[in-house]
């Protein structure tokens, strides 16, 4: 077998000039080089197989001798996996223009947009005994108030610093959920159970189960609105409020609906640059 490749071609070529000699057609010069090509072709794509086999033993030698980087708490359980025990999905909201008759996500509005379709425009300090849940009274034409699995959402309790929009009276602490939250996957699939309809991510789906199959059990989805960020007990923000018509206060999300507030300052942070900016600039 010939391995250096610029024999081969010294060979083809003079194979050439001896066919031109022997008066061979074009057709047959023609044919006798494409199996020439032919074979070195074949002989690249066995090389890039046996690198791929090899790369491909490699990688599981190096899985099989411990390197996939568990982490282990005091007590020796597994508390992470590649840091891959919170899985995360993002959910787009909609509001629709009737005059327009196009959707747009909320988490494009601006905050100008935002103050004139919400009720209430406030700072606020959440409380603490945040809680993601999804069993939750459900309102509507169908439900009237009844308990059942409903998509993730926060509960929380916030207390009114300042009233910028609407009636909320400051120094008032009042109950208010927020789409999204952090909850174990476990209940997060009881949704869907209940809901054959609702359609579930597969790809967080296949992401949980991998996690599953190695032993880790406690593994939670934070499901994000929008692009909302994550309140903290403690905090104050700038929120954008509605309230439905059975009562329940709901914060917007997007990244301009709620913003950490800096009271000694007066400023909120500006969740695109990660500047803070003036509260009077922000409202105008």
């Amino acid at each position: 077998m010939i391995d250096n490749y610029d024999a081969i071609d010294e060979i083809l070529f003079q194979a050439v000039d001896n066919m031109k000699q022997k008066e061979y057609s074009n057709d047959k010069i023609e044919e006798i080089i494409y199996k020439s090509k032919l074979k070195k072709m074949k002989k690249n794509k066995l090389i890039s197989r046996v690198a791929i086999i090899i790369s491909f033993l490699f990688i599981s030698a190096f899985s099989i001798m411990g390197f996939s980087l568990y982490k282990y708490n005091e007590n020796n359980n597994i508390i992470a996996n590649n840091n891959k025990t919170e899985l995360e999905e993002n959910v787009i909201e909609y509001y629709y223009d009737d005059n327009e008759g196009t959707g747009a996500s909320f988490a494009q509005l601006s905050s100008k947009e935002l103050f004139e379709m919400v009720n209430y425009v406030a700072i606020v300090k959440i409380e603490d005994g945040l809680e993601a849940i999804n069993y939750d009274k459900e309102h509507g034409p169908h439900y009237n108030g009844e308990y059942r699995y409903t998509y993730v959402r926060t509960v929380g309790r916030m207390t009114v610093i300042k009233s910028i929009k609407g009636d909320l009276d400051i120094g008032d602490t009042v109950e208010f959920r927020k789409k999204g939250g952090k909850i174990l996957y476990s209940e997060y699939l009881k949704y869907f159970e209940e809901n054959k309809s609702a359609k579930i991510n597969e790809k967080i789906q296949e992401e949980y189960q991998e996690l599953i199959n190695k032993g880790i059990n406690d593994v939670y989805v934070n499901l994000k609105s929008g692009n909302s960020i994550d309140i903290e007990e403690g905090k104050e923000y700038l929120v954008y409020v509605t309230k439905k018509s059975w009562g329940d206060l709901w914060l917007e999300s997007g990244l301009n609906a709620i913003r950490e507030y800096n009271p000694d300052n007066n400023k909120v942070l500006n969740n695109y640059s990660g500047e803070w900016e003036d509260l009077e600039n922000v409202l105008m």
